[in-house]
């Protein structure tokens, strides 16, 4: 807005250096991302449960980040077997949750990295348990306390809405998610949901 005001007070046709049209271009996606991030926080979506192989959704997470992860020299592994691993939830949201955790874990290491995702089926809970850890500088003490709370952020141009977004869906879903410092560096985020009772139907 300042930049096109000051173009405006000049008179004359309105002109704007690259340099310029570039960064206003860069705000208009960072209001665009925050007014979204509002708007996915303070509307309660309906979800649409369908009994699925969790797998198949996480994989699709994956593939979506692919790009950026071997764009900032990220190195991925992952282990998630090779049994299904029955869900009753909504694949789209969990989608969300997992490209937003996956995400996170990137750009907490600009120089490069390693992410490391695992799924497994916890039995004696009847539950689906998927960590995704990093070799990033790990949950600022400041902050772990508070993280999954709206507006908590460390980012300099961060919402601070994402992670609470993805507590409220992992809650929805009757699921819990957290995040620790393992004692050998970087973070790791921890989603458990409740296996699905009845067998795959789709």
């Amino acid at each position: 807005k300042l930049l096109l005001q000051h173009a405006a007070r000049r008179g004359g046709e309105l002109q704007l250096a690259g340099e310029q049209g570039s960064l206003i271009l860069d705000e208009i996606r960072r209001m665009e991302s925050t007014i979204q991030g509002l708007l996915d926080f303070s509307r309660t979506p309906v979800l649409h449960q369908v009994t699925h192989d969790l797998r198949a959704t996480l994989q699709r997470s994956l593939n979506l980040v692919e790009g950026r992860l071997v764009q900032s020299k990220i190195s991925l592994q992952v282990q998630i077997g090779d049994q299904p691993v029955e869900v009753h939830a909504d694949s789209e949201q969990l989608n969300q949750v997992f490209v937003n955790l996956l995400l996170n874990a990137a750009e907490a290491m600009p120089d490069g990295g390693r992410v490391i995702v695992r799924l497994e089926r916890i039995v004696d809970r009847s539950a689906a348990r998927l960590e995704i850890s990093d070799t990033g500088p790990g949950v600022a003490a400041e902050i772990q306390g508070r993280l999954f709370e709206p507006f908590a952020t460390t980012k300099e141009r961060g919402t601070g809405l994402g992670l609470a977004i993805c507590r409220r869906i992992v809650r929805d879903h009757a699921g819990q998610i957290q995040t620790e410092n393992p004692s050998d560096g970087g973070a790791r985020v921890i989603v458990e949901l409740p296996l699905a009772t009845t067998g795959l139907s789709v």
